[in-house]
């Protein structure tokens, strides 16, 4: 979370944070915003992606509370074959 906030401050930006609530390891049951993205651009950022379903249940997240566009960057893909059968 440093780092988000350190670019926002250096870019004039806000944040705001999808917080996601896991059952098991590998199986998020809620996810929640934490923050104003209503009229505003959204940059969702993480570190690792593997089949894209948290991503894709923020992306959504995030426009359904009003955000004009979303843009994601991930610095790990460990992409799995599921991803691609998926979307």
């Amino acid at each position: 979370m440093q780092e988000q906030k350190l670019l926002a401050k250096c870019s004039n930006c806000d944040v705001a944070i999808c917080q996601k609530n896991r059952e098991q390891s590998d199986i998020v049951n809620s996810m929640h915003l934490i923050g104003d993205v209503k009229g505003k651009t959204a940059i969702l950022m993480d570190d690792i992606i593997s089949t894209g379903g948290t991503m894709c249940a923020a992306a959504k997240l995030l426009m359904t509370n009003g955000a004009t566009e979303v843009y994601a960057c991930i610095s790990h893909g460990t992409i799995c074959r599921r991803l691609f059968k998926k979307y």
